[in-house]
């Protein structure tokens, strides 16, 4: 990660005036994006968990690399490598919608929850 970092600015406000307020709703949006791609296919979490997101971004705001580790649980390979699979086909369609070009490649990342689906009997009221 320390050579990406070189390549890739860490998006703090102090370096981006003015565009930190555009990426931050900009974050939030892709990960809700992606929850609802993940369950548009059929993945789901088997229980609620937190997962090391850090995107890096170009300066027109298409994600070049998405990293994660999951954090104190795991899956298993085959679900793992759905899930490589379905990030990488969300991201060739979605990015960070910036209003003018970055002056830089940049990244941001955080810890983010993931919510498993509510069992059936328990939506049903």
């Amino acid at each position: 990660m320390d050579s990406l970092d070189n390549l890739y600015q860490i998006l703090i406000t102090d370096t981006f005036p003015g565009l930190t307020q555009k990426v931050i709703p900009e974050y939030s949006k892709l990960l809700k994006g992606l929850g609802k791609h993940l369950s548009a296919h059929e993945f789901y979490w088997e229980k609620d968990c937190q997962i090391y997101i850090r995107f890096y971004s170009n300066t027109k705001g298409n994600v070049d690399i998405f990293m994660y580790q999951f954090i104190r649980f795991s899956i298993a390979p085959e679900a793992e490598e759905k899930f490589k699979y379905l990030v990488q086909t969300y991201f060739l369609e979605n990015k960070f919608n910036l209003e003018q070009t970055a002056s830089t490649s940049f990244s941001l990342g955080g810890c983010n929850s993931f919510r498993a689906p509510k069992e059936e009997s328990e939506t049903k009221n």
